[in-house]
C-alpha cells in the first residue's frame, strides 16, 4: 500500500508497479485529490498555480518523472518577478503587489518581502 496521491505517492505507485508489474496487489490511499499540492485555482477570472510550482533541479526524481510523461518545463529568467500569494480556499489573505503598478520591478519585491516579514516574522 502507499499511504498519499501526491506527487510522491503517486511516483512510487508508478514505480513499483514497474519494477513487480502486474503480479504486486497495490493500493493507493489518500485523503484528497490526486496530484495533492500540485493544482491550478480558477479565481476571479484568472488562473494561478496553487502549490507545487516549483521544481529544483536537484530534485532528478521528479524531473525524470516530469520528462517520462512528456512534460516540459518552463524557465523563468533569473531576474523576472513571479508575483506570489496566499490564498486560504476562499480569497488571498495575502498578495503581493503587481509590478506593472511600481516604476521599479525591484521596488516591487522590496514591497513584497516587507508584507511577509510584516505578517510573519523573521526567525
Amino acid at each position: 500500500a502507499v499511504i498519499g496521491a501526491g506527487v510522491g505517492g503517486t511516483a512510487l505507485a508508478c514505480w513499483l508497479r514497474e519494477v513487480y508489474g502486474a503480479d504486486l496487489d497495490l493500493v493507493v490511499f489518500s485523503d484528497g485529490r490526486v496530484g495533492g499540492r500540485c493544482r491550478a485555482i480558477d479565481f476571479e477570472g484568472a488562473r494561478y498555480e496553487a502549490g507545487a510550482a516549483i521544481v529544483s533541479e536537484l530534485n532528478w526524481h521528479f524531473i525524470s518523472f516530469m520528462r517520462r510523461f512528456g512534460l516540459s518545463e518552463r524557465c523563468i529568467k533569473d531576474h523576472a518577478f513571479v508575483p506570489m500569494g496566499l490564498f486560504d480556499g476562499c480569497r488571498f489573505t495575502l498578495r503581493s503587489p503587481d509590478p506593472a503598478g511600481m516604476c521599479v520591478p525591484s521596488l516591487a519585491k522590496f514591497w513584497e518581502a516587507v508584507h511577509f516579514v510584516a505578517r510573519y516574522g523573521v526567525r
